[in-house]
C-alpha cells in the first residue's frame, strides 16, 4: 500500500471504532448484554474472569467478548482472516491481558491453542462462531476445559428437532452460504454429554451454562428456539435471508429434512442432517 492508502484505511478504521463505541454495544443482537448480566449474577472469582473468543473477526463489530475485555477480563481472541486479525491487533493494543492468535481453530488443535494462552481449565466465558464444524470443536474443547458460560452460534434456519452439523474436514472453507454450523438441536447434545444447561437463545446464538453454576430454568432446544428466535417479531427483518427457509417451520420433521436436503444439494456429503 502507498502512504496515502494507509492513511485512508487508518481513518476508516478510526471512524468505525468511534461508531461502535457510540453505539454502546458490540454484539449483533444483544448477546453482549445477556452475557454481562449472566456473569454479573454469578459473581465469579478473579481467577475465572477469563474469556475465549474463537473466530473473533475484527474483535469489536459483532463481538460477544469485547465488552468483557473492556471490563477487565483476561483472555484469548482467535481469528484466521489476515485482514481482520490485523485490525484486531491494532485495536487490542490497549488490552495487554488479551492474547491474540491468527489461525484456524479445529478439533485437532483447539486444546493446544487454549493451553498456549494459559487458559484456566475452568474459565468464565467462551464465544464460538466458526460457521463450520463448530460442534466438533466445542466437543473437543469440553473434553478438557469447562467454561462457565458459553455463547455458541447455531444455524437458526433449521428448527428443532432437526440435528444438523457440518462434518469436520481439515480442508473445509467457510463458503457454504446457508449450509453452515450446527442446529440448536445438535448443539443441545452438548448439554447432555458435558453437564450443561441451555438457558436461552438470542436470534442465532444460544447460551449454555455449567450445571454447577446454573440458577436459571433449563430449557429444551424447542423452548429456547421458540423464545429466542421464532417469537422474535423482527427476526426476518434482522435475518432477511431466512425468508427462503420459512416453509420448514410448518413442515413435519421428515418433510423438513427433505426440504433442506434439496436446498443443500450442492453440499451433499459435507454435512449430517438427522432426527
Amino acid at each position: 500500500m502507498s502512504f496515502l492508502s494507509d492513511l485512508k484505511e487508518e481513518r476508516r478504521q478510526r471512524r468505525y471504532i468511534r461508531k461502535m463505541h457510540r453505539r454502546g454495544y458490540y454484539s449483533n443482537f444483544g448477546e453482549e448484554k445477556l452475557t454481562l448480566e449472566y456473569l454479573a449474577s454469578l459473581a465469579l472469582p478473579e481467577k475465572q474472569k477469563f474469556a475465549v473468543d474463537i473466530a473473533a473477526a475484527d474483535g469489536i463489530g459483532g463481538s460477544n467478548s469485547y465488552g468483557l475485555f473492556l471490563n477487565g477480563y483476561r483472555g484469548l481472541a482467535v481469528e484466521a482472516n489476515t485482514n481482520l486479525f490485523a485490525f484486531m491487533s491494532k485495536l487490542y493494543r490497549s488490552l495487554p491481558d488479551v492474547s491474540l492468535m491468527r489461525l484456524f481453530v479445529t478439533p485437532e488443535n483447539v486444546l493446544q491453542v487454549l493451553a498456549a494462552a494459559d487458559t484456566p481449565k475452568e474459565f468464565g466465558f467462551l464465544s464460538l462462531d466458526i460457521d463450520g464444524y463448530d460442534h466438533f470443536v466445542l466437543s473437543e474443547l469440553l473434553s478438557v476445559y469447562a467454561p462457565v458460560l458459553i455463547c455458541a452460534e447455531f444455524n437458526e434456519k433449521l428448527p428443532p428437532p432437526l440435528k444438523f452439523t457440518i462434518k469436520y474436514d481439515p480442508k473445509f472453507s467457510c463458503n457454504l452460504t446457508h449450509c453452515y454450523g450446527q442446529s440448536i438441536s445438535k448443539l443441545y447434545e452438548i448439554t447432555e454429554r458435558f453437564e450443561y444447561d441451555l438457558i436461552g437463545a438470542e436470534y442465532n446464538n444460544a447460551f449454555l451454562i455449567s450445571r454447577r453454576y446454573n440458577k436459571w430454568p433449563a430449557l429444551s432446544a424447542a423452548e429456547a428456539y421458540k423464545a429466542g428466535y421464532l417469537d422474535k417479531a423482527d427476526r426476518l427483518d434482522k435475518l432477511s435471508a431466512n425468508i427462503e427457509f420459512e416453509p420448514a417451520q410448518q413442515m413435519s420433521p421428515v418433510d423438513a429434512i427433505a426440504f433442506f436436503q434439496a436446498k443443500f444439494v450442492t453440499h451433499a456429503g459435507k454435512y449430517v442432517l438427522e432426527l
